[in-house]
């Protein structure tokens, strides 16, 4: 194998080669059961005795793989194994036949479309087809006999191993061109599942791990992509189907499931910003499937990968009672490294209930580059963060994957973080409007909701207390009902259940128009007192001067002296300078005095 064994020989041949000075390209053949990615990885090899690479004696053009057309289908819907054929690297080569053909087409540059004579012109466009869907950047060209000019092989140099390394550009590329209307040529086509719901692993199993596939996955013929399954919530499920032959590897974590902290600067704003990849729920934890097959009907085909999802009640038992679900690959994913590492949170938990001061820092810092300058508000999150993040898109995420059991003291703990960033908002209103939706997410539709929604009061007495929401705007919003006469699901839940503080506010905004009214009418009494009181005060001086006497302190001066204590100049009358009796006949108890006076 030129890949290993071979690899120093393959160096030094071609380093001799090149020092002739005779030639200007080599033709490598590898084996038929090589894989070109570690072929062409092979150039990056350095000899440790020399110092020399391969790439520094010779530059890899182009990677070819030669189609026998007359059998690609046929080999595809194989079940048999390199062993059972003989054609195994060695002992313990489990691959299968179906799988190394698709790999070989995936990673290519080039596709020879051999032994064309042999088919007829839809037989021939069909097999075309499903090249380009598998690879869709590929050159393919035909062949008979395998003759082909040897320009268009050696005269262009298509390879290139920074597009190699990153083979799962073929995914983006399917999903990129999802929603461009097509016609399906010869039968071939392809789509891209996606399912915000976990898969139940045994469940998929029996759809996709049985021989042949049946019903409407019957015509799939390559399927490939990332899966979240129900029982391994703290990563991702690496999926292949070639022909009859499906796998489940264990991939990388999902972003979720690792700390904030940890997350390299800019993430978080690519993730906001592509709703396709984040949700405030689940994170990034999804399914993204791309199908391609023959005959394939692609909603009947989505229908039955549906099936294979958890169930609305399965859902509701939540992340734990989900890991006790059959899982047919769970032996062998531990084995290859897919048991959860000691310590580790689940995936909601380690940034689910982590609304902390430094968390909200870092998080806003991560999303605005260089943080929000407090006062500078043209420096905003929607400006600087890619693709034009909003200020409610963030807070968006901190009420779905940050805030936990106890979000009323998370917000008031984070008080400046959460007031800084609704500072940056350019519309205050419409951000209010958002966060009473968050809450009514949080709250009815959450891995929280069940202990959260007793606590609505509490959260929202806690945004009003910090200055996100006005009493106004939770009046209005629980006055409107979510758009219904008489709110129902989600939307009557958190009305019923925010009831308790929404009837504290009314209660507050009659007592504050009773006092209101109150102090107006006092208002009234006291500018009648102090009239008459002047007036006294002029007859009595009126009344001295006819007497030749001085005039004496009326009662005038005490009422001055409340009204400027209610106008909060003065301290409050001591002594016997005002009794109840004299100057509030309007009022009923003592408790409206409390009220006025408070």
């Amino acid at each position: 194998c030129i890949c290993c064994t071979l690899r120093e020989d393959l160096l030094t041949s071609l380093a001799s080669l090149a020092a002739e000075g005779r030639f200007d390209h080599v033709l490598v053949e590898s084996s038929g059961i090589s894989e070109p990615l570690p072929v062409a990885e092979t150039f990056t090899f350095t000899d440790e005795a020399s110092g020399v690479s391969l790439g520094d004696v010779a530059s890899l053009h182009n990677l070819v793989t030669v189609v026998d057309a007359a059998a690609i289908f046929e080999e595809l819907g194989s079940v048999d194994t390199l062993a059972e054929r003989g054609w195994q690297a060695g002992d313990g080569d489990e691959r299968c036949v179906a799988h190394l053909l698709c790999e070989q087409i995936e990673f290519a540059d080039v596709l020879l479309v051999n032994k064309a004579d042999l088919l007829g012109d839809a037989e021939l466009g069909a097999v075309e087809r499903l090249l380009h869907k598998v690879n869709p950047t590929a050159e393919v060209i035909r062949s008979e006999h395998s003759r082909v000019e040897p320009a268009r092989l050696l005269g262009k140099a298509r390879f290139s191993l920074r597009k190699a390394e990153e083979h799962p550009d073929w995914l983006r590329e399917a999903r990129a061109h999802q929603h461009v209307p097509e016609t399906v040529e010869y039968g071939i086509s392809s789509f891209v599942y996606t399912a915000r719901r976990p898969f139940h692993p045994a469940r998929l199993h029996a759809a996709l791990g049985s021989r042949p596939l049946e019903g409407a996955l019957a015509g799939l013929l390559r399927l490939k992509g990332f899966a979240w399954l129900a029982t391994r919530n703290w990563q991702q499920a690496h999926t292949a189907l070639a022909g009859t032959q499906f796998t489940v590897a264990p991939g990388r974590p999902w972003w979720v499931a690792i700390p904030l902290g940890q997350w390299p600067d800019g993430l978080a704003a690519e993730l906001l910003a592509d709703q396709d990849c984040w949700s405030a729920e689940f994170g990034d934890r999804r399914s993204e499937l791309v199908c391609i097959g023959r005959e394939l009907d692609h909603a009947a085909a989505a229908r039955e990968l549906d099936r294979c999802t958890l169930t609305e009640e399965e859902m509701a038992g939540g992340e734990k009672s989900w890991e006790a679900l059959p899982d047919p690959y769970r032996a062998a994913w531990d084995g290859q490294g897919g048991s959860r590492p000691e310590g580790e949170q689940s995936a909601q938990s380690s940034i689910g209930a982590g609304a902390t001061p430094q968390s909200l820092a870092r998080l806003i810092k991560m999303a605005s580059h260089d943080g929000l300058r407090e006062g500078n508000v043209s420096k905003k999150i929607v400006e600087e963060a890619p693709g034009g993040l909003q200020v409610d898109s963030l807070l968006g995420f901190i009420f779905g994957s940050m805030l936990g059991d106890d979000a009323d003291t998370q917000i008031l703990d984070c008080e400046a973080e959460l007031r800084q960033l609704y500072a940056a908002s350019s519309d205050t209103g419409e951000t209010q409007r958002a966060i009473l939706g968050y809450v009514q997410k949080l709250v009815t539709d959450s891995t929280h909701a069940a202990g959260l929604l007793g606590r609505t009061p509490a959260i929202l007495k806690a945004l009003c207390d910090i200055g996100l929401l006005t009493k106004d705007a939770v009046l209005e919003w629980h006055a409107d009902g979510g758009g219904q006469s008489e709110p129902t699901g989600a939307a009557g839940k958190v009305r019923e259940a925010a009831e308790p503080f929404v009837d504290g506010l009314r209660a507050s905004q009659q007592r504050a128009a009773a006092a209101e009214s109150c102090v107006d009418e006092l208002e009234r009494a006291l500018e009648d007192a102090m009239r008459a009181a002047e007036l006294e005060r002029e007859r009595a001086a009126g009344r001295a001067r006819s007497a030749g006497d001085e005039a004496k302190p009326t009662t005038g001066a005490s009422t001055q002296h409340w009204v400027e204590f209610l106008s909060c100049k003065g301290p409050p009358p001591q002594g016997p300078a005002w009794r109840q009796s004299d100057w509030s006949p309007s009022f009923s108890s003592s408790a409206e005095h409390s009220l006025l006076f408070e």
